[in-house]
């Protein structure tokens, strides 16, 4: 027995943000509030889409100031700002930050703050406002999740909210987008996507339907993070890309995400690690330590990375499949340690009991110990 939830509604194409304003005002959208992160902004990216609201009359409230891993009271002071004008849709264009952020005011104008009430799915009662996602990175699939990742900057811990009603009522999907993205961050919202769609398949809420999608998103991104991160103006590449990291958070809505994830939210949190490059970093460790959970899966894993293990013992498939992860951050230039990301002294044991409140359904059973163990392994 099994159950499987999406409400995704997408449009895909090459420029297809250049039709956003007449998409919007057909779906009787007239006052949105675009929410962007600084730096996108300022190389003009954004330009068109803006553009096309003001030319179908579709007025536009913009919000820029929001930063990586977005802060709770970032959001409010912001929302603080508009509340007053008849805005009836939140328009979230960038990565994973700019759409969390985005997903959070939605849910803001409408249920009150402060946000750090709704790390509690419990007390989220009220449908957020319609929620428009337009993704620049191929990484966190927010386009399509019911989640949205916001820091409590009291505590410095990073809160999940999760609710239907944050699922976008409408996402663009333009490869276009991504290829002015910086290698780096290319590279590491690429692997988040893959950890994604890997931790999914690997879940202990894995089902049919979410295995067929994680290994379908696994086969559009495995291949193609390698030259999309060498070009990002590469059309398929970038095509393959984006359709792998919204069938990969299609599935991570249902299925969770596992000790990568944890550990990377924890770190986030604590030190403001970036969500991807914390994720990739934890991977190669992490598949190490669940391997013995789930041998057959992590050898399909392995074969759509390009492995040829069908030969191979377990222990071989192992350290083969591990050794071929250090190889990949290596060619992408994401580091494999913490200090090598500029964290030199980690508080192993209060990120490891953060990080023990959210390990769900990772494959092997996961205790504090544990963690501070593969905490310790990336030092």
């Amino acid at each position: 027995m099994f159950s499987f939830r999406t409400a995704i509604n997408i449009r895909f194409g090459h420029g297809i943000t250049n039709g956003l304003g007449e998409e919007l005002k057909k779906n009787n959208f007239s006052h949105v509030l675009f929410v962007i992160d600084p730096g996108l902004k300022r190389t003009g990216i954004a330009d068109q889409a803006i553009g096309s609201l003001k030319i179908n009359d579709v007025k536009c409230e913009i919000i820029d100031t929001v930063e990586p891993n977005p802060r709770d009271v970032t959001i409010e002071k912001a929302w603080e700002s508009v509340k007053d004008k008849p805005i009836d849709a939140v328009l979230g264009f960038g990565g994973g930050s700019a759409l969390d952020a985005a997903k959070a005011t939605a849910l803001l104008a409408t249920n009150g703050g402060p946000l750090r009430l709704y790390n509690d799915p419990a007390a989220i009662k009220k449908p957020a406002l319609p929620i428009i996602a337009v993704p620049t990175t191929a990484g966190t699939g927010s386009e399509v999740t019911s989640n949205a990742a916001i820091t409590d900057s009291k505590n410095h811990y990073k809160m999940s909210f999760r609710s239907p009603y944050l699922i976008p009522a409408l996402s663009f999907l333009d490869p276009n987008l991504l290829s002015t993205l910086p290698k780096g961050i290319a590279a590491e919202s690429s692997m988040d996507a893959i950890i994604h769609a890997a931790e999914a398949y690997l879940s202990k809420n894995s089902n049919p339907v979410s295995d067929a999608l994680a290994i379908e998103a696994l086969k559009f991104l495995c291949p193609n993070i390698r030259p999309f991160v060498a070009d990002r103006a590469n059309k398929s590449a970038a095509e393959s890309m984006l359709l792998g990291s919204m069938l990969a958070g299609t599935v991570i809505g249902n299925t969770g995400t596992g000790n990568a994830h944890a550990l990377a939210r924890a770190l986030g949190g604590e030190y403001d690690l970036a969500h991807g490059l914390g994720c990739s970093i934890m991977f190669p460790y992490v598949v190490r330590f669940n391997f013995i959970a789930n041998p057959l899966k992590y050898r399909d894993f392995a074969g759509l990375l390009g492995l040829n293990v069908s030969n191979c013992s377990d222990s071989s498939v192992r350290e083969k499949l591990v050794e071929e992860l250090f190889v990949l951050l290596e060619q992408l230039g994401v580091p494999s340690k913490l200090s090598s990301a500029g964290l030199d002294k980690v508080d192993v044991n209060k990120v490891a009991e953060i990080a023990a409140g959210n390990t769900g359904p990772n494959p092997r059973t996961t205790t504090i110990e544990d963690l501070k163990q593969l905490l310790h392994e990336t030092e």
